[in-house]
């Protein structure tokens, strides 16, 4: 077995063996932590979290048979819904499970104990109205990183709370096997720092984190099936990497690059957080996204996230137009520049509702509709004598005009009716265009 040093520094505890993960299986290393780390984890908890222990009582938590034995620490803490910490019997074994769909009805897995809660995160937030995210996202005792490792199966291993930066991947990271219980095919990372992760000529599968600091992330020619929920992500890289499934939800994610890289856009899914300051890192997020699929010739997902783009530049020079009006200059200069601003905001946001930024071309036939029912309608009250009180008449007679097909049998008169025929020409003139442009739009790439 292998031998770990403590650090004590000040009233912060290190616990230090960065060859732990190759030299223990999953049980070993779940035992180790249980017997000597997760206790000063525990004890930190209750330094730092207001009501930690009520919160244990109030869901009938045990400090042995549950927070030692959670199959990941962090499944007790994130979350703002309702769980269940079921203990069971399985192949012999005491086993955990956290979460909403245990199968009751399987005959191999005897339930010992069920639990409902909700995790303290949620919990707390609800009781003081504040987030206690930042008191524990911090918490890291045993550091077990700057290591290589290679095939191996980190399914089973409660990772949560861990330093497990400077790690190299090579080999098969298999998610599966025949021994596999109930829910250990999925390997799980909550709130531990990843920073300097090198995934090298490795099958990837499947990782799912949480909470988790991954800097100076970087693949090379592997596959990968990873989700990431929440975590910071700071310059990811991806070089002749086939990415068969990754999923980015509510992550700080900025300045990715993907070079040569296979993606299959229907397991592709970027979910931003949507705060306004976040509004122009998502707007370059996806034009490199745009970049990426138009360079492997995946010409919808390229589509879709240039509408993306467009939507998100908007947004951007909304905010560039507040920050001057915070600013409150006005020089001459800065005058023009609000001034350039906000005409772009208008005329991104016509863009937008007209045709989609060129994507959408079936909302330049349905804007089309509404100005000929629009003029119609104007017709049928002030138009030519033929038209007022026919509505068979208007509409033909707006048509005709929206088209610029004109009709000799009617006269204009008066000066209205002169302005509302030729403003319907210039309009249908422009829609006629932006028909052509928007269809023509769909073969750019």
């Amino acid at each position: 077995m292998s031998k770990f040093k403590v650090f004590v520094q000040g009233r912060r505890v290190k616990i230090k063996n960065k060859d732990m993960l190759n030299d223990f299986n999953s049980d070993d290393f779940n035992k180790f932590r249980r017997l000597n780390e997760l206790p000063l984890l525990y004890q930190k908890f209750k330094e730092v979290l207001p009501s930690f222990e009520e919160w244990l009582r109030l869901y009938d938590l045990k400090y042995r048979e549950n927070f030692l034995h959670a199959p990941h620490t962090g499944q007790l803490f994130f979350g703002e819904n309702q769980y269940e910490f079921v203990r069971f019997w399985e192949k012999n074994k005491i086993k955990s499970y956290i979460g909403k769909d245990f199968p009751r009805n399987d005959k191999h897995l005897q339930i010992i104990s069920v639990k409902r809660f909700i995790p303290y995160l949620g919990w707390a937030k609800k009781k003081f109205g504040k987030d206690f995210t930042k008191k524990i996202e911090n918490i890291k005792i045993l550091e077990i990183g700057n290591v290589h490792l290679k095939d191996k199966n980190l399914s089973g291993y409660n990772l949560d709370f861990t330093d497990l930066d400077k790690i190299t991947f090579s080999g098969h990271f298999s998610i599966f096997t025949q021994d596999s219980g109930y829910g250990s095919n999925i390997t799980t990372i909550n709130f531990s720092s990843c920073n300097e992760w090198n995934i090298k000529s490795a099958h990837f599968d499947y990782f799912k984190l949480t909470k988790c600091n991954l800097s100076s992330f970087n693949c090379e020619s592997s596959l990968i099936y990873c989700e990431f929920n929440q975590c910071i992500m700071f310059e990811p890289k991806f070089s002749k990497t086939d990415i068969a499934a990754l999923k980015i939800k509510n992550c700080l994610f900025l300045a990715p690059s993907f070079e040569n890289c296979n993606i299959i856009p229907y397991n592709f899914f970027y979910i931003p957080d949507y705060k306004e300051k976040m509004w122009c890192g998502i707007n370059e997020n996806f034009r490199i996204f745009r970049f990426t699929f138009q360079s492997t010739g995946q010409t919808e997902a390229s589509r879709k996230f240039f509408y993306l783009e467009k939507k998100y530049e908007r947004k951007c020079i909304y905010l560039k137009i507040l920050k001057r009006k915070k600013e409150g200059k006005v020089d001459g200069k800065e005058l023009l520049n609000k001034i350039k601003f906000s005409w772009s905001y208008i005329f991104s946001h016509i863009g937008n509702i007209l045709w989609g930024y060129g994507e959408k071309p079936v909302r330049i036939l349905l804007s089309s509709l509404g100005v000929i029912s629009f003029y119609s309608l104007l017709y049928y009250h002030f138009g030519p004598s033929g038209t007022v009180g026919s509505i068979n008449n208007s509409l033909y007679f707006s048509v005709a005009t929206f088209t610029t097909l004109g009709d000799s049998d009617m006269q204009l008169i008066c000066a209205l009716q002169k302005f509302l025929c030729g403003s319907e020409a210039l309009l249908g003139t422009l829609f006629i265009g932006l028909i052509v442009a928007g269809y023509s739009n769909k073969f750019r790439y």
